[in-house]
């Protein structure tokens, strides 16, 4: 059984390297505009975020350290190929977000990731996919005004 301290280790790594990512932002990211959405605007909410979801998870760990309950593997290799399978999508989706566009990139990157995670129900793999891909779409193209990359269909 694993006990709590080293289900957290993973976490504070990752947010190791998120801190050393954010502080390293203003000498990687250059400003081309001013104002409050900018071109570190994203890397800086994507690294906040990533921070704030690693705290979570600690507190998580933290709170069922006395459950004792029985743990199966912690890491097995049907969970570590799914993981490799979604970063490599992840690198597909941004060769591919240039010449397809972000909208269908993302549909596609989407229903692939809800494939991974085990969701066989084709409607709601679509329907969730259009909504996640053009609720991001209105959020950087129509309320920050943030250029996306169109692609085939100048969208």
């Amino acid at each position: 059984m694993l006990g709590y301290k080293k289900k957290m280790i993973p976490t504070a790594v990752i947010m190791a390297i998120d801190a050393a990512v954010f502080f390293s932002i203003p000498s990687q990211v250059k400003i081309y505009e001013e104002g409050l959405v900018n071109t570190r605007f994203l890397p800086y909410l994507v690294t906040i975020l990533i921070f704030i979801c690693g705290i979570a998870d600690l507190i998580k760990t933290f709170r069922e350290r006395d459950k004792g309950e029985e743990e199966k593997n912690y890491f097995n290799k049907k969970g570590t190929l799914r993981v490799l399978a979604a970063v490599a999508a992840l690198a597909v989706w941004l060769l591919l977000m240039p010449e397809i566009g972000f909208v269908i990139s993302t549909v596609l990157l989407s229903a692939f990731i809800m494939l991974l995670a085990g969701n066989r129900s084709a409607v709601q793999i679509l329907v969730l996919s259009l909504i996640l891909t053009l609720s991001v779409y209105a959020l950087f193209k129509l309320a920050l005004n943030l250029r996306l990359p169109q692609g085939l269909f100048f969208f």
